[in-house]
């Protein structure tokens, strides 16, 4: 069985991470390509839904990062010993998962419901952009 610690610091790396590579999305900084950001059908419309959409997600990714920090600390100084394998697993890959995919509906929520017209977005979820 893997230490509790080991994960606890695998959620604080994973967030970090995370949160390092959205930094750029958040502020605009990565154009439309085919490796880096979130490469959706409607993000590839238009500059302007490429940078609306990636900035969403990144900062919805930032987001989601911070409860995988406080999840990754207490797991640093919470025992899983006795557990069972498929118990401690859960615990120890569970947060990742969870708050990752969040973001990422939560970014495909934001996608679909961007009106674009003529390659402009007239309406961002319920607002003028």
């Amino acid at each position: 069985m893997t230490p509790h610690w080991v994960h606890g610091f695998t959620d604080i790396g994973c967030a970090l991470l995370f949160i390092l590579l959205s930094v750029p999305l958040v502020y605009r900084k990565i154009p439309m390509n085919r490796w880096y950001g979130f490469r959706l059908r409607k993000s590839f419309q238009s500059d302007e839904c490429w940078f609306s959409i990636n900035e969403y997600g990144g900062r919805q990714l930032i987001l989601w990062s911070l409860p995988l920090i406080v999840t990754g600390a207490i797991k640093i100084f919470l025992p899983m010993d006795g557990l069972e394998d498929s118990v401690a697993a859960i615990l120890g890959a569970g947060p990742l998962v969870v708050c990752m995919g969040i973001a990422i509906v939560r970014t495909l929520i934001f996608a679909k419901k961007l009106q674009v017209v003529s390659g402009r977005i007239e309406r961002s979820c319920g607002k003028s952009a």
